[in-house]
This record gives C-alpha cells, sequence and structure tokens, in this order.
C-alpha cells in the first residue's frame, strides 16, 4: 500500500492504452470532420454573390462572410487536432517498437532532448 492506502501499481497491473492504429484512425477521422467542414463552407460561398439589392441581403452578406470566418478557424482548428492526434501515434509506434523518437528536432532524451 502506498501512503494514500492505495494498491501499489505494477507491470501486472498496469492498462494498456489505445494502440497507434486506432489513434491513427481518430486522426484519419479529424482530418474528414475538416474537410466536412469545409465543404460546408465552400457551399455557403455562393450565397454572398446573391444578386440581391437592399440592407437585408447586406446584412445576410455580412453574416455569411461571419461565418465563413468562423468556418475557416475551425477547419484549422481540426486540422491542427488531426495533426496533434497523428503525433502522438507515430510516439505509441516508437514506443511499442522500443525507440525513442527522434523526429524533426529532436533527438532521443537521453542524449539531451531538443536538439
Amino acid at each position: 500500500m502506498d501512503y494514500f492506502g492505495q494498491e501499489d501499481i505494477g507491470p501486472d497491473k498496469a492498462v494498456a492504452g489505445p494502440t497507434p492504429d486506432a489513434v491513427a484512425v481518430v486522426a484519419q477521422r479529424l482530418e474528414s470532420i475538416a474537410r466536412e467542414i469545409d465543404a460546408v463552407r465552400l457551399a455557403l460561398g455562393p450565397l454572398r454573390a446573391l444578386g440581391w439589392q437592399s440592407k437585408a441581403a447586406a446584412a445576410f452578406g455580412e453574416s455569411v462572410t461571419v461565418c465563413n470566418t468562423a468556418l475557416v478557424e475551425a477547419v484549422e482548428d481540426v486540422r491542427a487536432g488531426a495533426e496533434a492526434v497523428q503525433f502522438y501515434a507515430q510516439n505509441l509506434e516508437s514506443a511499442a517498437a522500443g525507440s525513442p523518437y527522434t523526429g524533426p528536432g529532436l533527438g532521443p532524451w537521453f542524449n539531451g532532448g531538443p536538439q
């Protein structure tokens, strides 16, 4: 028992996390969601070009522009999330292979960390 009265954790009690492949599937799904959001954004685009001439039409056009900007930001955020999840999947793969990650700008941690 540890200080808090919990059972000690050992290798025989470790719970496995997600597999690299399962995490990569999540990254792929996130990228797919980003494409779906972008498709909605592109579908809204022609609405700004309608030949309406009124205050209501101008307000609607401004609203579509605001939506477009928000959707662009959402696509960028979801894609950034997909990249981070893919990076995590690659690190899981490296860990499963028993080798430290040596990706862009990084060396093994026993070698001093970021290079």
